[in-house]
């Protein structure tokens, strides 16, 4: 921005009621854009700026203009980015005259750094990432809503009928590659209407501030000079309305010292916002976040729902749901349970521990993926200086957000199982020393270690688990085995239905072992019931009880407990 331009903006907008108080100077910094510095201490809460009302931009400007009647619906922001439009773009409008030292300010196209006026490849180099996907679902929902707009107020033409025509037809049509990026557009066109759209996010205020009832709660307008403050975090503002004297105020609880920068807060923005509609992003932006979309079928968010877990409305599409993940790495308890009920077997009727310990793993190999993808994203083919700068700014984030909370699993499961106190397969073994001996002897095991080395874990549990079911007919083992294991086996067994596909799933483990352990070990394989049912049981008993541990390979016995969030 121009040190004339803002000058002439500030002197308009002083001359027209506008009060700047004399502790605040408005200047244009190093990198050109305009800010506001504290030319004396600020250690009050006074009004520093009032601007009134006879120069906002409205939703009224553009229904008056157009003579369109919006109604209650959203449609009142898109009436009005069609209005801004046409006072930016067409030279002549009776209208433009009123703002023109405002409209001066405002960036055009190719000075906004937001990614949906970067050049395709620059934009290419972010594919796939959630910001992408927003740029182009963004891109669609911004197409609906100018052709509405733009056919309400009756401006469009028969190319921007055209071009609506192309783009709506074709999914894979190259919004980028059909920007002009330039100082003069047709006020009609889309690219217009987009700047336009940018213009009311990164500038506007909520109309509810001078409106006690506003028809829509989204409904926004453009307050110049007020709009010239820079963000920044945590911020402590004031927006107010006086009725009397018709002005938007805005004061700070903040103490400045003299040339310390007077900044608004925009609210809680993650980069990707800010990036879309500010066309800036923030280093360690605390209020970041990333995102994890799974995809359902619709029966399955009903069953889901069904289950009593408890979905945010906003995050849901018709096949899918959108987590949000936090910089601080912590984990959403609906995402936790969600992984759980995938999990969780057909005969659970509740989120059992088990279920959520196997969903965090899952999980965890998810936002590794997230993880490795991020961390692999080359920038490479971008050409744009801003571009790559808030590319790796909005990249950094995203890694941190997924590093955050892959690393929070491990520590959420340490939790979990000293809560829960499972009993682990390896002191079964130490306590057992027949079975583990008869290991030895049948499959050459030496140590414990050997037995995940030799892919032999799931087999060595079964085997353990049908030695358990026969100790609970003669009790010859000899250990105590737990209460929940035996019970356990004493529910599927009164319960089992060996179907054919369960008989083809162990056949052949079970012909594999015998008869030759029951002729190697008799004193253990040959000792009680042994066919291949008690296989199938021991499965059975396996999938509601047993979890392994990834990092360590140890099989843990798990209480069907119902999972309760701390």
């Amino acid at each position: 921005m121009k040190s004339e331009k803002l000058e002439a903006v500030i002197s308009w907008a002083l001359n027209h009621g506008t009060h700047i108080d004399s502790s605040v100077r408005f200047v244009v910094a190093k990198n050109g854009e305009a800010s506001a510095i504290a030319t004396s201490k600020i250690n009050d809460q006074r009004t520093l700026i009032s601007v009134p009302r006879p120069i906002f931009l409205t939703a009224e400007n553009a229904e008056q203009h157009f003579n369109v009647k919006t109604g209650s619906s959203n449609r009142s922001n898109e009436l009005l980015k069609i209005y801004l439009s046409k006072l930016m773009f067409e030279r002549n409008f009776v209208d433009r005259k009123l703002f023109e030292p405002y409209l001066d300010i405002l960036p055009l196209p190719n000075r906004i750094f937001s990614p949906y006026f970067w050049t395709s490849d620059d934009f290419a180099a972010l594919q796939g990432t959630d910001l992408a996907l927003s740029v182009k679902r963004n891109f669609r929902s911004l197409l609906g809503a100018w052709y509405v707009a733009g056919t309400s107020a009756n401006s469009l033409r028969s190319e921007d009928r055209q071009f609506y025509s192309a783009a709506s037809k074709d999914p894979n049509f190259n919004f980028h590659q059909a920007l002009k990026r330039s100082e003069e557009l047709h006020w009609q066109s889309f690219e217009a209407f987009l700047w336009a759209h940018f213009i009311l996010t990164s500038r506007g205020f909520p109309s509810i501030i001078y409106e006690d009832s506003p028809r829509d709660v989204n409904e926004a307008f453009l307050l110049p000079v007020i709009d010239l403050l820079n963000h920044a975090n945590g911020k402590k503002v004031k927006w107010s309305f006086s009725k009397g004297e018709n002005k938007v105020n805005f004061s700070t609880t903040e103490m400045l010292t003299s040339e310390e920068e007077l900044f608004n807060n925009y609210g809680d923005k993650s980069n990707e916002e800010l990036l879309l509609n500010y066309g800036f992003c923030l280093n360690n932006n605390t209020f970041d976040v990333g995102h994890l979309a799974l995809r359902f079928p619709q029966e399955v968010l009903k069953e889901i729902e069904k289950f009593g877990i408890k979905l945010d409305p906003s995050d849901i599409t018709t096949d899918s749901v959108n987590f949000r993940l936090q910089m601080n790495g912590s984990i959403p308890q609906s995402l936790i349970r969600v992984f759980a009920y995938l999990n969780k077997l057909t005969s659970e009727t509740y989120l059992t521990n088990r279920a959520v310990l196997e969903g965090l793993e899952q999980l965890n190999g998810i936002l590794k993926q997230k993880l490795q993808f991020v961390k692999g994203q080359k920038l490479n083919s971008m050409k744009s200086q801003e571009a790559i700068r808030f590319a790796k700014t909005y990249l950094q984030g995203q890694k941190t957000i997924y590093q955050q909370t892959y690393d929070a699993i491990p520590k959420l499961e340490k939790g979990l199982l000293k809560a829960m106190k499972p009993t682990s397969f390896k002191t079964i073994l130490k306590q057992d020393k027949q079975f583990f001996n008869s290991l030895l002897i049948s499959f050459g095991v030496t140590d414990y270690e050997d037995i995940p080395k030799k892919g032999f874990l799931k087999q060595c549990i079964l085997l353990w688990l049908v030695r358990a079911a026969n100790e609970r007919l003669n009790g010859k083992i000899g250990i105590e085995i737990p209460h929940f294991i035996t019970e356990c086996i004493q529910q599927v067994a009164d319960n089992i239905v060996v179907e054919k596909s369960d008989v083809e799933e162990y056949v052949d483990f079970y012909k594999s072992c015998f008869p030759r352990l029951s002729q190697q070990v008799p004193e253990v394989f040959a000792a009680g019931n042994w066919g291949i049912k008690q296989f199938i049981l021991a499965g059975t008993v396996f999938d509601r009880l047993v979890w392994i541990r990834p990092s360590s390979q140890e099989p843990l016995f798990i209480k069907p407990e119902a999972y309760e969030s701390s």
